[in-house]
C-alpha cells in the first residue's frame, strides 16, 4: 500500500495528452509528454476507492538547517511532495569576506525536472589589467577569482554556464533578457566596506542534451559591481585606479524538458517564491562576517555561541541587521517575480495547521492542507484528498 492507501494501482492516462502515467507515480507527478502538473485522485462509488490522475500541484514545507556552522535554520521553501533536496550551507572561516555559500537542489527523481540555487562566484580586477593583477588573470586573489568585469549575460554565458553545465552537449543560448528594477532593490544592499556599486540583473535561457533527453533551462543572476576610491596602488596591481570588486548573485535555475518549461513555470514559479531566508540566521551570519573581519573569531565554536545567543535572545539582532535581511529579501522576492511572465502568481491562504500564511500557485479554485506540512491545489469539484488517505486533509481559506 501506498502513503495515498491505494495498492493494485494500474496505469493512469493524462488527463491533458492522454498519455500513460506510470503505476508507481506518488506526489507531484509530471507527464513525460506534455509536462501537465498532476496529482492522484481517488473517487469512492460503493467500494473500494477508484484511483486517477487530475490536474493540480501537489507541495510539502522543507526547511533547511546549517548544521555546520551556526545550528540555525537557514532558510524555508515549498518544494514538490516527491523530490529530493540535495545541498546546504558550507563555511570557510579562512574567506571573511564571504565565510558562508549556500548551494542546493531540487530534483523530480521520477524525471529530468530541477530547481537549482548556485553559489555566488566573487571576481577581482584592476582597471587597465596591468601589473600583477594582470598575471593573476584566472587564478585567485584572497579569495576572489581575477576575472575582468563582465555584463550580467556575459557571465551567464562565459562563467557559470561553463562550470555547472560544462558537462551536457549541444548546449545553444536561445534567449536573453533584463530584468528591470532589480538594481534599484539592490542599491541599499551596497556592503559597507565598498564604494558605489552597480547592479544588473537578467537571465539567459539555453538548451541542451542530457541523459538522452533534449532540455531547457533558465538561469537566472545579478551582477554587482564595486569599485572603491584608488589607494595608491596602481603600480603594483595595475594601472587606472583601485581594483573593482564584482561577483554573481542571487543565482539559480529552473530545468525541463525542451517544450515544458513554460508549462511548469507555475510549478517552479511558487517554489522560488517561497524561499524565506531566516533573519536569525541572517543576524548571526553578519556578526560571524564581522567578527572574523576583526579576527576575533578562530574557532567553530565561537560561531555556535554566537549563534545560540542570537537564538536565545531576540535582542541580539539589531535594527540594521534586520533593516539588511528585509532589503535582501525584497531583492530576491522582487527577481523571483520577474523570472516568468508565463506564471499564473501565487495566492496567499490561510494554514490551520500553520502560525503563518502560505502562498501556493495562484488561478487554483480548491486548497488543502495536513499537518505534515503537505499543500495541494486543484480545480476539479470532485476531488477530496481525504478520500483514502491515511492523513486528514483540511480546505484552506483564501487570506
Amino acid at each position: 500500500m501506498t502513503g495515498d492507501g491505494i495498492s493494485g494501482m494500474a496505469a493512469l492516462q493524462c488527463p491533458q495528452c492522454g498519455a500513460s502515467i506510470p503505476p508507481s507515480a506518488g506526489g507531484q507527478i509530471i507527464c513525460e509528454y506534455c509536462g501537465t502538473t498532476l496529482v492522484l485522485a481517488q473517487t469512492a462509488r460503493d467500494g473500494p476507492p477508484v484511483q486517477t490522475v487530475i490536474q493540480g500541484v501537489k507541495l510539502k514545507a522543507h526547511t533547511l538547517i546549517d548544521s555546520q556552522g551556526t545550528g540555525l535554520e537557514l532558510l524555508r521553501m515549498l518544494i514538490p511532495v516527491g523530490w529530493q533536496f540535495q545541498g546546504g550551507c558550507q563555511w570557510n572561516y579562512q574567506n571573511p569576506g564571504a565565510p558562508a555559500t549556500v548551494a542546493f537542489r531540487v530534483l523530480n527523481p521520477a524525471g529530468v525536472e530541477g530547481f537549482e540555487f548556485f553559489p555566488p562566484i566573487s571576481c577581482i580586477w584592476m582597471p587597465g589589467g596591468m601589473g600583477l593583477m594582470g598575471q593573476m588573470m584566472g587564478g585567485q586573489y584572497y579569495g576572489a577569482e581575477v576575472i575582468a568585469p563582465m555584463g550580467v549575460h556575459q557571465a551567464l554565458e562565459e562563467l557559470v554556464v561553463p562550470r555547472y553545465r560544462g558537462g551536457v552537449a549541444n548546449m545553444q543560448v536561445l534567449a536573453t533578457e533584463q530584468l528591470p528594477g532589480v538594481a534599484e532593490e539592490l542599491a541599499a544592499l551596497n556592503p559597507g566596506t565598498l564604494g558605489p556599486g552597480e547592479a544588473e540583473a537578467g537571465k539567459l535561457r539555453v538548451c541542451y542534451d542530457w541523459q538522452g533527453q533534449a532540455m531547457e533551462e533558465e538561469i537566472i543572476g545579478v551582477v554587482q559591481t564595486h569599485q572603491p576610491q584608488a589607494m595608491g596602488m596602481g603600480g603594483l596591481f595595475g594601472m587606472g585606479g583601485g581594483p573593482v570588486s564584482w561577483f554573481i548573485d542571487y543565482l539559480f535555475a529552473m530545468r525541463a524538458r525542451r517544450g515544458q518549461l513554460d508549462t511548469l513555470s507555475e510549478l517552479f514559479d511558487v517554489m522560488i517564491r517561497s524561499v524565506k531566508l531566516n533573519p536569525a540566521w541572517f543576524a548571526a551570519y553578519q556578526q560571524v562576517q564581522q567578527q572574523l573581519v576583526a579576527g576575533v573569531i578562530r574557532s567553530h565554536q565561537q560561531v555556535a555561541q554566537i549563534s545560540r545567543q542570537i537564538s536565545a535572545n531576540a535582542d541580539q539582532i539589531t535594527d540594521g541587521m534586520l533593516d539588511s535581511w528585509r532589503e535582501r529579501q525584497a531583492a530576491f522576492d522582487r527577481i523571483s517575480e520577474g523570472w516568468s511572465e508565463a506564471t499564473r502568481g501565487v495566492d496567499s491562504y490561510v494554514d490551520p495547521h500553520q502560525d503563518y500564511p502560505v502562498e501556493l500557485p495562484g488561478g487554483y479554485e480548491h486548497a488543502w492542507s495536513n499537518a505534515l506540512g503537505e499543500y495541494v491545489v486543484s480545480n476539479d469539484h470532485n476531488f477530496d484528498p481525504n478520500i483514502g488517505a491515511t492523513t486528514e486533509w483540511t480546505a484552506m481559506q483564501r487570506r
